[in-house]
């Protein structure tokens, strides 16, 4: 039996509300997904570095203010500028990695936030060759890009040991 066959199979039991069907197409969306992820986070690390001056990093309140502090949600919030080819940009990105935390775990973010690497007000910004105007402050290193194929794995051992 070939894929097209089985996820035929698998999409027929999808409709019929089996776990089975419902279970492959969360696998087969899942690694989809995280494939592109870590095709993107390899290519970032390839993208060329230029200083940066950086004006402001801070975890802010995401959405509406909540009435109860343990409610409200904060992102990762940062502004540089930086110089490609004589002309000047304003970032704002910080990682491939955008992340939202509660109250609670605002830690996360914080930790984030410090892993910036800034002397004297600069830090190095990884900008888009192609499209100088997208850059991120950090970069995925090889314990990330590990991270994302286990994550990407987890999902696809269960089904497997599973179901086959």
């Amino acid at each position: 039996m070939g894929f097209s066959s089985y996820a035929m199979r698998m999409y027929d039991l999808m409709l019929e509300g089996e776990t089975q069907g419902v279970f492959f197409f969360i696998v087969v969306y899942s690694t989809l997904v995280l494939s592109y992820s870590l095709f993107f986070q390899m290519r970032i690390n390839r993208w060329p570095i230029v200083t940066g001056e950086l004006i402001s990093k801070s975890a802010t309140k995401f959405g509406a203010t909540e009435w109860a502090t343990t409610n409200q949600e904060y992102v990762a919030d940062a502004l540089y500028k930086y110089n490609v080819a004589g002309k000047e940009y304003m970032g704002k990105r910080i990682s491939a990695w955008v992340m939202v935390a509660s109250h609670n775990a605002k830690f996360v973010l914080e930790k984030q936030l410090s892993s910036i690497r800034v002397v004297d007000g600069k830090v190095d910004v990884y900008y888009n060759p192609k499209k100088p105007q997208k850059s991120y402050l950090i970069i995925t290193g090889i314990k990330s890009q590990l991270f994302t194929v286990f994550i990407m794995l987890v999902p696809l051992v269960g089904y497997l040991s599973k179901y086959h």
